[in-house]
């Protein structure tokens, strides 16, 4: 039976958490439970200073009651004096706040490890001669998305390990409150079921949301870089001029407010959670005192409700913590995608489907700068002749283009020419079209993805425009924030 969209959205999502999780534990296992024991020092620190504090003023206004969850618990506490007991539960008020910041340092520590671990994990395997086929697996040029998965990708890696690292005490706080509460009144928190789904349903369209936005984000970046990039280029050079017509609707095409808006609207994604915690909690509340009063209206145990209240804030505040930690990762799935899609790059074959080149040719590259890597993405994508001789146009222009392309007639080895300048290539193209022609036919707009590679007459190159092919963009780093 095939799968419907949605069961595969999930199992992607999953088997990239898996992946993603067990890297970083196998990486970082000392500081995984390092953290977990730190996190539940402080919870159960926590605990005991609240309800020490909260009993304890109970059983001196009350010191005669004998029952409940002072007498359970807490009664070897008040035998104290009060000044004894009052420095038991500030002193472990005090250790549950030591603790919490000492798991949130070592978090920060445990990640900055785990980024540099990715971050030369991933410079080790694209310079690796066995893996050169890396850049076939990727959309964008190899160096820009490199750069984006070196400065953003692991960084968010990490940033989601981090919060993952931390919701499982959360679980594991939010099952024993719920525990807690089905022991204090299972009547009450039944009536708390419905309002739960209600939850999951919402947070569920808040994880899509999330995911959806993100997703537009990362499609629509390149576009919008390149085309706005062009535009400032244009405004700097004084070829257009701002406030025109003109100027408008080429800042409208660029995507440049369609971005901003797509940043507020990921970032407020996590705020929803807490508008949708907030919601639960004061209905919840709301459901309790209603019922309390009206259905349970006689021999009401203020102290139970107390208690109920205070494990139900536990829950909702753990289930924050856990709701938080899925939406980071639904804001920031594409940027691990990349992350992970080229450490899996070890694990696929390399596609030798090549273009095969006979002939003399030139070939555009949309790149900073030609050096070694782009050579070797050449290599990658198309065929030479044994013989075949790589030229800059640099080297071409010392020589003389008339004289080169004239001698080129005669040559028995292929000349491979090279350049990255769009607009210079254009230029010797029309001016030496006459010489050209004779040896050389079309010209090769190379693209690091096989069919992106583009194979154009002389003619057809002039009306060429760079803002066709977006693969000359710079990655707004902010963007993914």
């Amino acid at each position: 039976m095939q799968a419907t969209p949605l069961k595969q959205q999930l199992l992607n999502y999953s088997v990239l958490f898996k992946q993603m999780f067990l890297d970083y534990y196998q990486h970082q296992k000392k500081f995984f439970w390092l953290i977990q024991f730190l996190m539940i020092v402080s919870t159960i620190t926590g605990i005991f200073w609240i309800l020490t504090i909260i009993l304890g003023i109970s059983h001196y206004q009350n010191p005669t009651q004998a029952d409940g969850f002072k007498h359970i618990l807490f009664a070897w506490v008040f035998k104290m004096p009060l000044w004894q007991w009052l420095i038991l539960a500030s002193t472990s008020g005090i250790i549950s706040a030591w603790t919490l910041y000492l798991s949130v340092q070592m978090g920060v520590n445990s990640v900055l490890a785990y980024q540099k671990y990715l971050s030369q994990k991933c410079l080790k395997l694209v310079s690796d001669d066995n893996y050169i086929h890396w850049s076939k697996e990727f959309e964008q040029p190899p160096r820009q998305v490199l750069l984006r998965i070196l400065r953003q990708g692991i960084q968010l890696t990490g940033l989601v390990s981090r919060r993952i690292t931390r919701a499982f005490v959360s679980l594991l706080t939010f099952m024993m409150a719920l525990v807690v509460l089905l022991y204090l009144d299972g009547n009450l928190l039944l009536l708390l079921l419905p309002l739960s789904f209600l939850y999951i349903i919402a947070l569920y369209y808040i994880n899509r949301y999330a995911a959806r936005v993100s997703t537009e984000m990362a499609d629509t970046l390149p576009l919008s870089s390149s085309r706005f990039g062009h535009l400032v280029g244009q405004v700097l050079n004084k070829n257009m001029k701002v406030n025109t017509p003109e100027f408008q609707h080429a800042f409208d095409e660029s995507l440049y407010m369609h971005q901003a808006e797509l940043k507020y609207k990921r970032r407020l994604a996590e705020i929803h959670v807490n508008w949708l915690n907030t919601i639960f909690l004061v209905l919840g509340v709301a459901i309790i005192i209603v019922y309390i009063v009206y259905i349970q209206s006689t021999n009401i145990d203020w102290q139970q409700l107390l208690f109920f209240l205070i494990a139900l804030r536990y829950a909702a505040t753990s289930l924050q913590q856990i709701s938080a930690t899925t939406v980071a990762y639904s804001r920031f799935l594409p940027e691990i995608q990349l992350v992970f899609r080229l450490l899996n790059v070890r694990n696929l074959t390399n596609n030798d489907d090549k273009l095969v080149l006979n002939n003399h040719t030139i070939i555009y590259v949309s790149s900073s700068c030609i050096d070694m890597f782009e050579i070797q993405q050449l290599n990658n994508s198309l065929v030479f002749k044994d013989s075949s001789i790589i030229k800059y146009i640099q080297e071409i222009r010392e020589q003389g283009v008339n004289l080169y392309f004239e001698q080129l007639v005669h040559q028995s080895n292929q000349n491979i020419i090279i350049d990255n300048n769009l607009e210079r290539l254009k230029r010797i193209v029309l001016n030496h079209k006459q010489k050209i022609s004779p040896v050389i036919e079309n010209i090769i707009v190379f693209s690091s993805v096989s069919k992106e590679i583009k194979q154009l007459s002389l003619d057809e190159f002039q009306n060429y425009n760079l803002q066709d092919n977006c693969s000359d963009n710079v990655d707004d780093i902010d963007a993914f924030i």
